[in-house]
């Protein structure tokens, strides 16, 4: 689902491009007939949109393909709601794994910001449950999902295992044996648990890498475990998260629900940071806001990274005789129109830039989209 994410991401302008977002709040409850009535009414509403601004041949080939998308739909495994993205060339159904905004977009790209948000909560993460003891490692996505990630082997000359879940079973022994020989029992404990953090931070790496899985993991352990493993860790930019409970016990989908709250705290803070980053900003003549100053820098490649709103809308259409200027129309047009503020997103993506989507009145103060510039 990833990949298709990011293909529809990267499509090419055709009009009429179709995205719609049905959160599950608006289907009432998980019952089949009126989640599947209510999907069916917010089709019709979209469909009425497209056929207001295309040709009936060209309607025709978009509400076919939207029927048949809608015929793969079932609300028992869509309970969060479910999208819809249709062009000429593309139909993608794709159920949501978070609330969302209900979205009706029609242009000659698919809804970006909406695309944005859906590969955040696709997008897989990993969680190192540590203890003393123990070290076990979690995939799973932002629905809850998760599973525990095995490769443990065993090293034939050791007996001891490397890999996922990491465990010495001859630390007790060692720990019996060096009490009996006079060490002092607290300051083997604090040795100990180091050199078992050393090589869990070290097969972590080993894994991420062989594996090729995402390269920030949130570490799940105790305030006290997770200063030791920062101290003797030689790969601390991995840790992205932290999550202050002992959960080593827990069940994949246990931990998978406990962690969500510290999932979204951590996309907060993300987005504080950027937004600290763009006031940094101001001073060094790398920032633009407000629609026409940003698309101008976006157009020529300039924009590093996109802030922009999430509900910000304004319809009309790039200058035919000037692709740096916009024309926003207020009132009807002949000719169709697009959301601008997607074609400055699309823009930023096409030129390898970065895009945050903030809450909506989040930058009001700045027109509500602005930009941290290259040059």
């Amino acid at each position: 689902m990833e990949a298709t994410l990011q293909k529809l991401l990267g499509s090419g302008i055709s009009y009429p491009s179709l995205s719609l977002i049905i959160p599950g709040t608006l289907r009432g409850d998980h019952k089949n007939e009126r989640a599947t009535i209510g999907v069916q009414h917010a089709c019709k509403e979209a469909l009425a949109i497209v056929q207001q601004t295309v040709t009936p041949k060209l309607y025709t080939h978009i509400h076919d393909r939207l029927m048949q998308l809608t015929s793969q739909y079932d609300p028992l495994m869509m309970p969060q709601g479910v999208a819809f993205f249709v062009n000429t060339d593309v139909s993608v159904i794709m159920p949501l794994k978070e609330s969302a905004e209900y979205t009706v977009a029609v242009g000659s790209i698919f809804a970006m910001r909406e695309l944005l948000e859906l590969v955040r909560t696709y997008t897989p993460y990993v969680v190192l449950v540590l203890s003393d003891k123990e070290a076990r490692l979690i995939t799973g996505h932002f629905d809850g999902i998760a599973k525990e990630f095995l490769s443990a082997q065993l090293t034939a000359d050791s007996g001891v295992a490397h890999g996922f879940p990491y465990k010495d079973d001859t630390l007790r022994e060692r720990f019996a044996h060096a009490v009996a020989e006079g060490d002092r029992g607290a300051d083997y404990r604090d040795s100990r648990t180091q050199d078992f953090f050393r090589r869990v931070d070290q097969e972590l790496h080993v894994t991420l890498t062989t594996y090729h899985m995402p390269q920030k993991v949130m570490l799940c352990t105790l305030p006290e475990y997770k200063s030791i493993f920062e101290r003797v860790s030689k790969h601390p930019q991995i840790i992205a998260m932290h999550c202050p409970h002992d959960y080593i016990n827990y069940t994949p989908e246990r931990l998978a629900k406990a962690i969500i709250p510290v999932l979204k705290e951590a996309h907060a803070q993300e987005l504080q940071a950027m937004y600290t980053a763009f006031e940094g900003s101001i001073n060094t003549k790398k920032q633009a806001y407000g629609l026409n100053w940003v698309w101008e820098a976006a157009h020529a490649g300039k924009v590093r990274t996109l802030l922009v709103e999430r509900g910000y809308q304004v319809r009309g259409r790039i200058d035919p005789d000037n692709a740096f200027h916009l024309q926003p129309f207020m009132g009807p047009s002949e000719v169709p129109l697009d959301n601008l503020v997607e074609r400055v997103v699309y823009e930023v993506l096409q030129r390898d830039g970065e895009v945050q989507v903030f809450p909506n009145k989040a930058l009001q103060q700045y027109e509500c989209i602005g930009a941290i510039l290259r040059y």
